[in-house]
């Protein structure tokens, strides 16, 4: 949405088959003389082809952006984009209610990031009054609204950092579980392939075909069992619908999110595997 706002066209390129996760063919035949970046979107927990991406990007002159809601190791690793982006939502990976992070590769656009972030003040209260005789005021001459994190969200975050590492295993171990008791269902439902040493497995999506998807669902709800569907395809977006994605759109017809955290039991995961399979099974 911020694309929009600024006055930006935005194109939506089509995803692999199998991960849903952007297909660099896709992306490259989109690519104009006005193309100006690529978004990357690391969805489920898998990780983008920033490697493929990075390639299209440095041969055309484009920024590369990775957009890191469904994992944060941009705030551990070194990114080969030139902008990664983090989500806080109490869902994510580091839940804080609302909040995010923004790493940018130079120097230069962190600063400017900055100055937008805190009404183009290039110092902020805490370091105004750190001192008997507060600091002046330091515009830039940027503009810039209040979009930082609140102090107390940060806290929260900081405070799940420290079992950051754990959780991401709980979560695969999970996922893991689920790959087992859900397998003899293929191939009416498919499990997504996943590179467990790589995915935070932060959601745990199968696809099933869209007749039977909706039962499913309604099958689980009757069981007190939530499921959701991640993601409508952007292409069919009131704002985006101009490219056409027949890979994204049946994605978005098949998919199921399935209740997957940290410290789902194993007896849950069996009672939600058996609600599956009745659905499955009729």
């Amino acid at each position: 949405m911020p694309f929009v706002e600024v006055g930006w066209r935005v194109r939506v390129a089509d995803v692999s088959a199998e991960t849903g996760l952007m297909d660099a063919e896709s992306a490259r035949q989109l690519i104009t003389a006005r193309t100006a970046a690529v978004v990357a979107v690391h969805l489920y927990g898998q990780k983008a082809d920033l490697g493929a991406l990075r390639g299209l990007c440095d041969a055309r002159g484009l920024a590369l952006i990775e957009d890191g809601a469904h994992r944060v190791d941009c705030l551990f690793e070194e990114s080969v984009a030139d902008f990664s982006v983090c989500s806080f939502n109490s869902v994510k990976e580091l839940p804080a209610g609302e909040g995010g992070a923004l790493w940018c590769r130079d120097e230069a656009d962190a600063e400017q990031a900055r100055l937008a972030a805190y009404l183009g003040m290039r110092v902020d209260t805490p370091q105004r009054s750190a001192q008997p005789v507060h600091l002046p005021y330091a515009f830039s001459g940027v503009p810039g609204g209040k979009h930082r994190m609140t102090d107390v969200a940060a806290a929260f975050v900081k405070a799940a950092l420290e079992a950051h590492a754990v959780n991401r295993e709980l979560r695969r171990a999970v996922a893991r579980r689920y790959d087992a008791l859900l397998r003899p269902l293929q191939p009416v439902l498919e499990c997504l392939r996943r590179d467990y040493a790589r995915d935070s497995a932060l959601m745990y999506v199968v696809r099933v075909s869209s007749g039977r998807r909706e039962a499913l669902r309604e099958v689980c709800a009757r069981g007190g069992i939530s499921t959701s569907v991640h993601y409508p395809s952007l292409a069919g977006h009131p704002l985006f619908a101009a490219d056409e994605c027949p890979r994204a759109a049946l994605f978005a017809e098949e998919v199921v999110t399935l209740p997957c955290y940290a410290d789902l039991a194993d007896d849950d995961h069996l009672f939600v595997s058996r609600e599956v399979a009745r659905a499955i099974h009729g």
